[in-house]
């Protein structure tokens, strides 16, 4: 019975934002649709903690303090060694649980690595001062220009952000040009998209098998 009660709510916290994902997607904002998924990640993942405490706690319990829920998983976890074949829903619950914060840190840390990656080297790059007063006429600490040809233009970094320019983008556009991409940029950094297009993509790659986290 615990096992079909589990199932049952695991599928409908799966499944019922979903019909209201095609709504969103043709009617939504993309912040509207980031906080969707992640509201549908969270009920998805409070429904199936609380399916597990109650599946490994034979009665009622009082769950309101982190504590009491350590002991209740602990207390299970002695049952399920002493008797596993008799715990085989609870031990199933388990090993999605693990599975389901497994990907969790994964989907963090690969996000976490690219972002690290895309951060330009510490440091004066070649040419960046005379680039910035050239082309920016000023020298601003929170602006980092490559030396490339190719046209780049982000902002990256999650407590402190940053914006990233090319030598190539800058030598292409005018001045007004420069100043509207300048301040587009900076609107990025100064709104902190950056951690919001970070949780998003650390969220994508964990559950992006979830139709309404996808």
């Amino acid at each position: 019975m615990r096992l079909v009660l589990a199932g049952g709510t695991f599928l409908a916290f799966l499944w019922l934002p979903h019909l209201a994902r095609g709504a969103l997607v043709s009617r939504g904002t993309p912040r509207l649709l980031f906080w969707f998924g992640l509201l549908s990640l969270s009920g998805i993942s409070a429904a199936f903690l609380g399916l597990l405490v109650a599946m490994v706690s034979p009665e009622p319990a009082n769950v309101a303090s982190l504590p009491r829920v350590v002991e209740i998983c602990v207390d299970a976890a002695t049952r399920l060694l002493a008797y596993p074949l008799g715990h085989w829903p609870s031990i199933v619950a388990a090993l999605l649980l693990l599975g389901f914060l497994v990907r969790a840190a994964t989907g963090w840390a690969q996000t976490f690595r690219d972002s690290r990656r895309a951060r330009p080297p510490r440091g004066d790059l070649p040419g960046e001062r005379l680039a910035k007063r050239r082309y920016l006429g000023r020298s601003d600490h929170d602006v980092r220009v490559l030396p490339s040809d190719e046209p780049v233009a982000y902002t990256v970094g999650l407590l402190r952000p940053r914006t990233v320019l090319s030598v190539g983008l800058l030598r292409s556009l005018g001045d007004r040009e420069r100043q509207a991409v300048l301040a587009h940029e900076e609107a990025h950094a100064r709104r902190r998209h950056t951690l919001v297009l970070f949780a998003a993509s650390a969220i994508g790659r964990a559950f992006g098998f979830i139709p309404s986290v996808r």
